[in-house]
């Protein structure tokens, strides 16, 4: 996979992310709540890796 196509893969999650869960940096949430949910949409968009 090209760096490029790894790096809009990185976009869309974070575009995922604060749609879906943009309240977690709204109500300031622990940090771990905020990268575990940042990683579920990661994961998504690497779903053979």
């Amino acid at each position: 996979m090209k760096p490029e196509e790894i790096f809009q893969r990185f976009e869309k999650s974070l575009a995922e992310f604060l749609k879906a869960d943009r309240v977690l940096l709204e109500v300031n949430a622990n940090e771990r709540a905020i990268s575990h949910k940042l990683a579920e949409h990661i994961q998504d968009q690497f779903l053979n890796w």
